[in-house]
């Protein structure tokens, strides 16, 4: 799809390139906006040097929105682009988030939580904490993962090597995050059956 006035607006306030930009536009179809991150000092969504395109209420299902991240994500890996996809939720002029998925400058694997600001505000639980917490599980658990969403609550994260005990990381998950527990109905047997078929894991503060 030929870009717009304003993507090329997109282009000048960001540092995202134009062939990404595109490749994004030729995916999607749909408009893009610059993404806005959770900031814990300005307790808002503030603008970050990023793209997302609002999916809106097209009522895209998780797996769907895993396998366009992925999809970019495999984009960015065979062009050597140190760029991140990943799913979020856009706010601006929304009175409730709708899906999207963001493009980031890829400083780490964890650069998405840190553009997303996740934390878990009513447990004191920091982004911060969060990511440390992150790190220390990979060693830890002899794990590595890939961040495919992450919002001002929660994260998703895909196994690209599974840990070497689940059973361990599902107790430590409860610890850390007990309001994921809380929503699953068999608790941690529930959110084990989840990483072992799903190939992945989640953390959520309510």
């Amino acid at each position: 799809m030929k870009l717009t006035d304003f993507d090329r607006e997109l282009l000048d306030m960001t540092s995202i390139p134009e062939n990404i930009l595109q490749k994004v536009k030729d995916i999607f179809g749909l408009p893009i906006y610059q993404y806005f991150g959770y900031s814990d000092e300005e307790l808002d969504y503030v603008p970050f040097d990023g793209i997302c395109v609002n999916l809106g209420k097209m009522q895209y299902s998780g797996s769907e929105i895993r396998s366009y991240v992925e999809d970019l994500n495999t984009f960015f890996l065979e062009n050597n682009l140190s760029y991140i996809a990943f799913g979020s939720e856009y706010f601006i002029g929304l009175e409730d988030g709708d899906d999207c998925v963001a493009v980031i400058n890829k400083e780490d694997a964890l650069s998405p939580i840190r553009a997303a600001g996740t934390a878990g505000f009513n447990a004191e639980v920091t982004n911060q904490d969060i990511i440390d917490t992150l790190v220390k599980w990979k060693s830890d658990f002899e794990m590595d993962f890939r961040i495919i969403y992450a919002d001002m609550q929660q994260i998703d994260a895909a196994f690209i090597k599974k840990p070497v005990k689940m059973k361990e990381l599902a107790e430590e998950i409860h610890d850390f995050s007990p309001d994921l527990i809380e929503r699953m109905e068999d608790g941690e047997d529930s959110l084990v059956q989840m990483m072992t078929n799903e190939n992945m894991f989640s953390l959520y503060w309510d």
